[in-house]
């Protein structure tokens, strides 16, 4: 949601504008997002505090630069994002404009060399930036004997090949990578649909499956 303060007079190219630009969305998210609406509500006359012409312009500038979305996608796990970032917070107050980025790799140097271009961009136009909230990548272990321990188990208790996948995440895996050396660390778990919503439900069978399986890898790994 925006709000955006105009003249009276300029009303109906903003709705022509809006029209226009709605219609183009749409090609360009044909097939991925299809059914994008953009609507345009007018409010009633009022006194507002506006950024001047620069601040404007600096704003702008920045949103149209700064890099959002999956930046390189994983050559280990095809068809999966390896580091990506997001612009998932904006606000405005009486003196400032606040963007809030949350950057995401598997491999420390993609994940700092995003936060280099925010940083140089924001810098540039007059900015300051805040890095909080920081966790290691959790890089993938081509040598990992954890991992073929657990692939031969499954494949003995389930007559498939466990399917193999590097996430972008980090996960808790990540913080307890990046402060043990030389960790050895492999995440899996049971069946769960609809992550982080409200209609969020875990398979109760594969959970029994999945506790099963641990037990069997500790077995083996005595």
């Amino acid at each position: 949601k925006a709000h955006i303060i105009i003249d009276e007079d300029d009303l109906a190219n903003v709705k022509k504008f809006t029209r226009d630009f709605t219609a183009d969305v749409r090609k360009e998210y044909a097939g991925t997002d299809d059914g994008i609406k953009i609507t345009l509500d007018t409010g009633h006359s009022h006194k507002v505090s506006v950024m001047d012409q620069d601040s404007q312009e600096r704003v702008i500038a920045f949103l149209n630069l700064i890099p959002n979305g999956v930046r390189h996608m994983s050559a280990i796990s095809p068809g999966l994002p390896q580091t990506s970032t997001n612009v998932g917070i904006m606000r405005t107050g009486t003196e400032q404009f606040v963007a809030t980025s949350l950057v995401r790799s598997s491999l420390v140097s993609e994940r700092t060399a995003v936060v280099n271009r925010i940083r140089l961009l924001t810098e540039f136009l007059g900015g300051q930036i805040l890095l909080k909230d920081e966790y290691p990548a959790w890089e993938y272990n081509e040598e990992s004997a954890l991992r073929s321990v657990m692939q031969r188990t499954y494949a003995e208790m389930f007559g498939e090949e466990a399917k193999v996948e590097v996430t972008h995440g980090g996960l808790e895996c990540g913080i307890f990578y990046g402060k043990i050396d030389g960790l050895d660390v492999v995440s899996f778990g049971p069946n769960i649909s609809d992550i982080h919503t409200p209609k969020e439900k875990l398979s109760i069978s594969s959970a029994k499956r999945m506790w099963d399986y641990l037990l069997k890898v500790l077995e083996a790994l005595k």
